[in-house]
């Protein structure tokens, strides 16, 4: 929760991957996957691989909650990614934009995926009818400044306040506060509602 991971180095320590939770190959039957991953508030820009939560054919990943993050120019792989043999998993609020298509891939059929946002090429197995298709223009628009990494949303930004508010949580990326009703698509919520608190940023250079 929080991080912003950056520009990473294209190293072969695994160093371009952002967010990545995949159950391994093993499979013996004692062993179980993932069980209550939460991923939220974070801002990836300008990495190999965004954020993918995966099972794998032996162990599978559930009961996920991927909520309200902010991805950006993620080449070559897709922003967003969530897979073989998810289950009771729920991914709402995220925006994906730039870099490469898909923008995002929600191809596990146990997955609840709606109120996301993204430029590109969306690939869901049953997505959710509030998902904003926007053009390029529109979704570079909806920030202050992706180029340098401002990510707060622009006055007029097609995610502000069209967010689904969520239960178990109710702050974004810079812990303020989303207000009942108001909140947006994306790691960070449109200014106004509560000033900023300090937070530690944990960065891949």
């Amino acid at each position: 929760e929080r991080n912003f991971i950056h520009d990473s180095t294209f190293d072969n320590q695994g160093a371009q991957r952002a967010i990545h939770a995949q159950t391994g190959g093993a499979s013996d039957a004692s062993l179980y996957g993932f069980n209550g991953v939460t991923i939220r508030n974070n801002i990836v820009a300008n990495c190999q691989l965004g954020i993918q939560f995966d099972g794998s054919t032996s162990q599978p990943a559930t009961y996920g909650s991927i909520f309200n993050n902010t991805i950006h120019n993620v080449r070559p792989n897709a922003g967003l990614v969530i897979n073989t043999n998810v289950a009771n998993t729920i991914v709402e609020n995220n925006f994906v934009f730039g870099g490469a298509d898909p923008r995002g891939v929600i191809g596990a059929s146990g997955v609840v995926s709606d109120y996301n946002a993204h430029d590109g090429t969306w690939s869901s197995a049953s997505e959710g009818p509030h998902t904003l298709a926007l053009s390029t223009t529109q979704a570079l628009a909806a920030v202050v400044n992706a180029t340098s990494e401002d990510f707060h949303p622009s006055a007029n930004s097609p995610l502000n306040r069209i967010g689904l508010t969520l239960s178990n949580f109710s702050d974004d990326f810079y812990q303020r506060s989303r207000a009942l009703g108001n909140w947006n698509i994306g790691a960070v919520q449109v200014g106004g509602d509560v000033s900023a608190v300090p937070c530690g940023l944990h960065v891949v250079p």
